[in-house]
């Protein structure tokens, strides 16, 4: 569950916190056009973070939405214990794109199937439990008439069973059964999209004289080396077993943070950008962040569970003095 934590801690050298209230309320202050600072001056405030757990990212498919975690599963079935050239990633396009990096995968699975009868149980029942009637129909159009009347037998059967015979018969016609299970594996794994990723950004509990002094003497945006300007950044972290791009956005804002690369257990920076009065406003009093996300690799020898999650975090930066 996606989870915020509202941060509103000005810098207290930098804005002489002894004259603002927990509240930020300046309504007290006979500032009469006072500032604080100067052209060169500095001040950083940290706005929000938001938390994404595995079930808030999903992927749409043909048999409906399922999360990352059961994502994750669907994949695993399809992987050796030990991948090709001994790398301890998939590469996600490559998956999609490369027939020649597929059919790697998958011709050591087959080989680990031959001698692993839990691996080859775990694949035989994974098909029949979402397969099953792409798989009956492929081996009633087989050439070889064993298949065929196996089709017959395998039809309609608990998925315990059909694994079972689906089983033996990987080890008894091996190549027909690699063939139709290279077939069904392909169709799994060529799409491997996410929805994009949704939130609301509350609105900050700040009030309207801070965001004054943070906005009012702002450099028009044709200024391009401004002085009195701001800017929003942040970082995002993940343990999430996967390299992950991600371009998000807030909405209603003009604001574009670019594509950020999020690989597994390290901390991203999310490049600042120029931000204006109209987006400070709307970033105060909440807005949307929507973010498309995308799969890079997979590790697959990661942990990842319930608690795992993707942490973004974003900050101000004013420069230039602020006016009370």
């Amino acid at each position: 569950m996606k989870r915020f934590s509202l941060i509103f801690v000005l810098c207290l050298a930098c804005l002489l916190s002894a004259c603002i209230d927990e509240q930020y309320d300046l309504t007290n202050l006979e500032s009469d056009g006072m500032a604080i600072g100067s052209d060169t001056s500095e001040f950083l405030m940290p706005l929000v973070t938001v938390k994404f757990s595995p079930s808030d990212i999903n992927q749409n498919s043909n048999e409906g939405m399922s999360s990352i975690s059961e994502l994750r599963e669907q994949i695993n079935v399809w992987l050796p214990a030990i991948l090709p050239n001994n790398v301890d990633y998939i590469d996600i396009k490559e998956l999609g794109n490369n027939p020649d990096y597929r059919i790697a995968i998958l011709e050591a699975l087959f080989d680990e199937m031959a001698t692993n009868k839990e691996k080859r149980l775990q694949v035989c029942g994974y098909v029949m439990e979402t397969y099953a009637e792409l798989f009956i129909k492929a081996l009633k159009q087989s050439s070889n008439p064993a298949l065929v009347i196996a089709s017959s037998q395998i039809t309609n059967l608990p998925t315990a069973e059909g694994a079972s015979i689906l089983a033996q018969l990987f080890t008894m016609f091996p190549n027909d059964v690699q063939s139709i299970l290279h077939d069904i594996s392909t169709e799994d794994l060529l799409e491997i999209n996410l929805d994009d990723v949704m939130t609301e950004i509350p609105s900050l509990d700040i009030s309207e004289d801070i965001e004054l002094m943070l906005s009012e003497n702002l450099d028009p945006s044709t200024v391009e080396n401004a002085v009195n300007a701001l800017y929003l950044f942040g970082e995002a972290t993940s343990n999430f077993p996967f390299k992950i791009h991600l371009q998000p956005t807030i909405q209603y804002t003009q604001i574009d943070l670019g594509d950020i690369c999020i690989d597994y257990n390290a901390t991203s920076t999310i490049q600042e950008t120029r931000i204006y009065r109209e987006d400070l406003q709307t970033l105060f009093n909440g807005s949307q962040l929507v973010m498309p996300i995308s799969l890079d690799r997979y590790y697959p020898y990661k942990e990842f569970n319930d608690d795992s999650e993707i942490c973004i975090s974003f900050s101000l930066r004013k420069t230039g003095g602020l006016k009370i």
